[in-house]
């Protein structure tokens, strides 16, 4: 092979390893999807745990926000003598 590049232009001879690399990435492409589309499924499969996370971290924020009532009050005052 090396015999035929030398033969090829000069910039070609540049790109050559640029082309293999090319080359090994194209390979690693399936796997890649694949794993991607694996990736995606358990993804979407959580979608409706995350919903009902979302919603009970609002329920405790919106519980922590809300204001005292005067039935409860957070420090009972001294009464005057």
């Amino acid at each position: 092979m090396q015999d035929n590049l030398v033969k090829l232009p000069k910039n070609l001879l540049a790109k050559a390893s640029t082309i293999k690399n090319t080359q090994q990435v194209l390979e690693q492409m399936p796997s890649v999807i694949s794993s991607l589309d694996a990736y995606m499924d358990t993804g979407l499969q959580s979608v409706s745990h995350l919903e009902t996370v979302t919603r009970l971290l609002s329920n405790i924020e919106n519980n922590q926000l809300k204001p005292l009532t005067d039935d409860q009050p957070l420090i009972e005052e001294p009464k005057p003598n």
